[in-house]
């Protein structure tokens, strides 16, 4: 529920005087190793059961944080019978979906939903989770957009959960076809041309407030190219923009 998740982050800040995020970077995100990571905030308080904003192999790292029960490096960052309660069923849920989602009616633990198969998973909006699967000594993290999130969790089952095996794996064909496929992964740019974008050159855009403290933006052509003027803290940045094709730049926001 996330007005309960909303009332713990409350909680903590009048406790603590810090922000969970402030309160969890020196706990957890910085020995987990994330980075680059931010969460909203309302009023002084992160809402605490939404609006965290991480990359998904972060995602990852928080989900193998959990299948070690805890443990990071070496070092206890949690009392594992903590990890062992928070994963476990301790709330009936079976017939209040409202999807009639199976792997929502399986328990819920401390903020976790408990899945079929022995797992156990973290779940954002739209299909951001982690799902930890202490049988099979795995973690299988996802950043997502979509409705149907019991299809997200049924390509795991369906497709990962066969090929699990207690033996060690073994480096073959099976892993040069993965990565062959890795390799040739990736997101075809948009289709179009420039026309009509004359109509959008040299206006100004403004921005409200925002973590990247991004104020303004605007359409520029830099000799033959077509470029992004974003005014952030550290000045003017110019990005260019690709009409077809992808086009790599890079910027400095402080």
């Amino acid at each position: 529920d996330n007005r309960c998740t909303y009332l713990c982050s409350q909680i903590l800040t009048k406790l603590t005087g810090q922000t969970v995020y402030d309160y969890l970077t020196p706990r957890l995100f910085e020995p987990l190793g994330c980075s680059g990571l931010w969460w909203e905030t309302r009023d002084g308080v992160n809402p605490g059961g939404w609006g965290l904003n991480l990359k998904t192999e972060d995602i990852a790292r928080f989900g193998q944080f959990l299948l070690n029960r805890g443990a990071w490096e070496g070092k206890q960052l949690l009392d594992p019978a903590w990890i062992d309660s928070a994963g476990s069923r301790l709330t009936e849920n079976a017939g209040l979906s409202v999807y009639e989602w199976p792997d929502w009616e399986q328990g819920y633990g401390f903020q976790f939903w408990r899945c079929r198969h022995g797992a156990y998973r973290a779940d954002g909006a739209s299909g951001q989770l982690t799902v930890v699967l202490p049988e099979c000594d795995m973690v299988v993290s996802i950043n997502a957009g979509l409705r149907d999130m019991q299809k997200e969790l049924a390509l795991i089952w369906d497709n990962l959960l066969p090929g699990v095996k207690d033996a060690p794996f073994v480096a073959g064909e099976a892993l040069a076809c993965l990565r062959r496929r890795i390799d040739a992964l990736a997101i075809p740019p948009t289709a179009g041309g420039s026309a009509g974008l004359d109509g959008f050159l040299g206006k100004t855009y403004g921005f409200k407030s925002n973590h990247r403290g991004i104020e303004s933006a605007r359409f520029e052509r830099d000799g033959g190219n077509l470029v992004c003027v974003l005014k952030v803290p550290a000045g003017e940045q110019k990005i260019p923009v690709g009409v077809g094709e992808w086009k790599k730049g890079e910027m400095r926001f402080d």
